[in-house]
């Protein structure tokens, strides 16, 4: 379960419908509507890729199931921007974030409360196949894709040169990967006293 500490490291994923092993994930029957309330006993966060935008950015049936204090970040795809403002008023405190491509004025024009995230220089680093970077005025933000088959001191490597290599005191990251390989890093974090 991910930390209630806005500061510090955080681990989440990325949504992946997709993927058997967050299919498996959940258990047999449960609606597909009370799928974030289930993610939710374990995770704080989680974000929107840009290929699913669409099905949640205009359809406001799935945020009554959102646990409390649970955070949905997005992607915003290329264009679509002013459609942040949106986002806030449909999930309100639950919009952890949308995350803007482009520098200088991406974020132009928002409502003041939409909390934005705009793309910096993606860092290199080690155990991870892709990674971007995205900072805002509630710390940064990192959407990482690591190595396939990374052993549990390559998630340590890994944790700890994210916890010293940015300057946000608050690191948000978002994993795109299993359920199990997202607990062992959260396991690590903690058991490391990477929080």
């Amino acid at each position: 379960m991910s930390d209630t500490d806005p500061r510090g490291l955080r681990l989440a994923a990325v949504l992946d419908d997709t993927d058997t092993t967050w299919q498996d994930f959940y258990p047999e029957g449960l609606p597909e509507d009370w799928r974030f309330a289930f993610y939710g006993h374990y995770w704080g966060e989680i974000l929107i890729p840009r290929q699913a935008w669409g099905r949640f950015a205009t359809n406001a049936g799935w945020v009554s199931e959102l646990p409390e204090a649970f955070q949905v970040y997005f992607e915003v795809p290329p264009g679509a921007a002013h459609r942040c403002d949106e986002l806030l008023q449909l999930l309100g405190g639950h919009l952890g974030g949308c995350l803007l491509e482009g520098e200088g004025n991406a974020g132009a024009g928002l409502l003041p409360a939409v909390p934005v995230y705009l793309r910096r220089s993606d860092p290199a680093l080690e155990g991870v196949r892709s990674c971007r970077y995205y900072t805002g005025s509630g710390g940064g933000v990192l959407v990482l894709e690591p190595e396939r088959g990374l052993a549990l001191p390559g998630w340590r490597r890994l944790l700890e040169s994210l916890r010293g290599g940015f300057a946000e005191p608050s690191l948000q990251v978002f994993l795109r990967t299993g359920p199990q390989e997202l607990e062992n890093a959260e396991t690590i974090r903690r058991l490391a006293g990477l929080a």
